[in-house]
C-alpha cells in the first residue's frame, strides 16, 4: 500500500496534474458560488473535454470540481447570511462583517481539515478494500450494484415509486449506448447518426443542465403571489483579509464540531444516493442537540455550524471510494466519473487497479493537493466570490447553454449530438416538473450495462445456472440486504424519518 501511495503522490505532484487539480478546484469553487448551478451540472459540462485528456488528469479534474463545489457552497452560505443581516440592520455593518469574516474563515479551515482527514482515511482503507473487491465473483458484483440502486432509490428525496421508475428508465436508456463486451450499438436504429458516447454525455447535460434551466425559466401554473416589497441587492462589502484571520479561541471551539462532522461524513459519504447530504443532516442534528440552550433562534452558532459543513465536505470525498475501489458509483457525480472512464475504455474498480494502480492512488493523493489549493483560493479571493452571488440568470443561463452546445458539437463535429442533448433536456424538464429525482436515472444508466456484463460472466461460470446468485454466500447476503432495505422503508417510523430528513436539508 505504501508503494502504491508513493507512486500516486509522485503522479499527483507532477506539474501537469497539479495544474489540472488547480483548474478543477477553481471551477468547482465558482460553480459552488453560482446560483442555480451545482457540481453535477459542472461535471456534465466538462465531459466533452474528457476526449482530449488522459484518464488520470481527467479524474483529478472531475474530483477537484466535485469537492471544490462544497467549498464554494460553504463560502456562498456565509456570504448570503451576512447579506441578509446587513439588509436588516445597516448600522451594525462593521460588527456583522467581522462575524461574516470569522464564519468564512472557520468554514474554510474546517472543510480543509475534514478533507485532509477523510483523504487519509481513504488512503488507509483503499488497500484492504481493493483486495476484498478483487476477490468478489461476478455474481457478488452484480448483487452489490443491485444494492447500490436500491439504496439510491431509498435515499432519494420524494416518492419511492418515482425513484424506482427513474431506475427502470435509466436501465432502459442504458440499452441505447454501446455494449460493454462487443462494442456493438444497442438499438442503433434509434440514434443512427450519433457519435460514440453521445447518449451518456447528452443525457448528463440534457437532464442536469438543459432540463434544470428550463425548469427555472418556465413558470409553473400557480396562482400569482402578492407582490413582495423590493429588496436591496446584495451589496455589503466583503470581509477584509484581516477579518478573515480567526483567533485561537475560535479555532479551539470549532475543533470538536469539525471532528464529529468529519467522522460522520467519512463513514456515511459512501452510502449510495445522497450520502454526503445525509451526513450533513445528522451532523446538524447532533450539533443542535449538543448546543441545546445555547443556540440562537436563527440557527447554530458559528463554531457549531462547522460540523455539518465538515460532514458534507468529508462525505463528498469519501463518496469516491465506491467508485475507485469497488467500481460502483454511488451518486450522480461519481456516475459521471465512471462514464468518463468508460469513454476512455476503462472500467473503475479492482480491474482498473490491477491494470493501472497508479491512477486510483493518484486521484486519492491529489485530494491533499486540492484541499490545500482550495484553502489558498477561498480566503484571499472572497471579494471575487462575493460578486458571483449577484450574477443575473439572464446572463448565466444562456452562457451555460452555449458552453454545453459547443462541447457537444466539438466531440465529433456532429450536429446530431447537439440534438441528442436537446432531446434529453426536454426529458429532464418533464421529469423535474413531475417531481422525479433524476440522479437515480443516471446511476442506473451507468450501472445497467455493467450489471449486464456481470450477469453474463456469472452465468458463464455456473454453466447457465441462475441459482448462482442465491447459492453464493456474498451475493445471497447482498440480495437479502436489497430486499430488507425495500421492506424496511415501508415501516411508518422509517418512512417519516426519511421524509423529515430530506425536508430539513432541501
Amino acid at each position: 500500500m505504501l508503494e502504491d501511495l508513493a507512486s500516486g503522490l509522485a503522479a499527483a505532484f507532477t506539474l501537469a496534474n497539479v495544474g489540472w487539480c488547480l483548474a478543477g478546484a477553481l471551477i468547482g469553487t465558482v460553480i459552488g458560488m453560482l446560483p442555480g448551478v451545482g457540481p453535477v451540472a459542472a461535471i456534465a459540462m466538462l465531459l466533452p473535454a474528457m476526449h482530449a485528456l488522459d484518464a488520470t488528469p481527467a479524474l483529478i479534474l472531475l474530483a477537484a470540481v466535485y469537492y471544490g463545489a462544497q467549498y464554494g457552497g460553504s463560502t456562498a452560505a456565509s456570504l448570503m447570511a451576512e447579506a441578509d443581516m446587513h439588509a436588516v440592520d445597516n448600522d451594525d455593518a462593521d460588527a456583522r462583517a467581522a462575524r461574516s469574516g470569522a464564519a468564512i474563515a472557520v468554514a474554510s479551515l474546517g472543510s480543509f481539515a475534514a478533507g485532509c482527514v477523510a483523504t487519509l482515511a481513504i488512503a488507509l482503507a483503499a488497500g484492504p478494500l481493493l483486495e476484498l473487491a478483487a476477490a468478489l465473483a461476478p455474481a457478488d458484483v452484480f448483487a452489490l450494484m443491485a444494492l447500490v440502486l436500491v439504496a439510491s432509490m431509498v435515499l432519494a428525496p420524494g416518492s419511492l415509486v418515482k425513484a424506482g421508475g427513474m431506475i427502470l428508465v435509466g436501465l432502459l436508456l442504458g440499452q441505447l449506448d454501446h455494449d460493454v463486451s462487443t462494442g456493438a450499438v444497442h438499438l442503433a436504429v434509434v440514434l443512427p447518426a450519433a457519435s460514440h458516447g453521445t447518449v451518456f454525455i447528452g443525457l448528463a447535460m440534457g437532464v442536469f443542465v438543459f432540463g434544470a434551466i428550463l425548469a427555472r425559466l418556465v413558470p409553473r401554473a400557480t396562482p400569482p403571489a402578492p407582490p413582495a416589497a423590493p429588496s436591496a441587492p446584495i451589496a455589503p462589502p466583503a470581509p477584509s483579509l484581516a477579518r478573515l484571520r480567526p483567533t485561537r479561541e475560535a479555532l479551539a471551539r470549532v475543533g470538536p464540531p469539525v471532528l464529529r462532522g468529519t467522522v460522520l461524513g467519512t463513514l456515511l459519504g459512501v452510502l449510495p444516493g445522497r450520502g454526503p447530504r445525509l451526513a450533513a443532516v445528522l451532523a446538524e442534528r447532533l450539533e443542535r442537540r449538543l448546543a441545546r440552550g445555547h443556540a440562537p433562534a436563527e440557527g447554530l452558532p458559528i463554531d457549531a455550524a462547522t460540523g455539518p459543513e465538515a460532514a458534507h465536505h468529508a462525505g463528498a470525498q469519501s463518496s469516491l471510494v465506491p467508485l475507485l475501489v469497488l467500481g460502483t458509483p454511488s451518486n450522480a457525480v461519481t456516475a459521471m466519473m465512471a462514464g468518463a472512464l468508460a469513454l476512455k475504455g476503462l472500467a473503475p474498480g479492482p480491474r482498473l487497479a490491477a491494470a493501472d494502480a497508479a491512477l486510483a492512488w493518484a486521484v486519492i493523493a491529489s485530494m491533499w493537493v486540492g484541499n490545500a489549493l482550495l484553502l489558498a483560493l477561498n480566503l484571499p479571493l472572497v471579494g471575487l466570490w462575493k460578486r458571483l452571488l449577484v450574477v443575473p440568470y439572464h446572463i448565466l443561463f444562456p452562457a451555460l447553454v452555449a458552453v454545453c452546445c459547443v462541447g457537444l458539437y466539438a466531440m465529433a463535429g456532429n450536429p446530431v449530438d447537439v440534438w441528442v442533448g436537446a432531446f434529453f433536456g426536454f426529458v429532464g424538464y418533464v421529469l423535474i416538473r413531475l417531481g422525479c429525482e433524476p440522479a437515480p436515472l443516471l446511476l442506473a444508466f451507468v450501472l445497467g450495462p455493467l450489471m449486464e456484463e456481470d450477469v453474463r460472466q456469472a452465468l458463464a461460470q455456473s454453466q447457465g445456472e441462475w441459482s448462482v446468485f442465491v447459492t453464493h454466500p456474498i451475493s445471497a447476503a447482498l440480495l437479502f440486504a436489497c430486499a430488507a432495505t425495500l421492506l424496511s422503508v415501508w415501516l411508518p417510523s422509517i418512512r417519516k424519518l426519511r421524509e423529515r430528513t430530506f425536508r430539513e436539508r432541501s
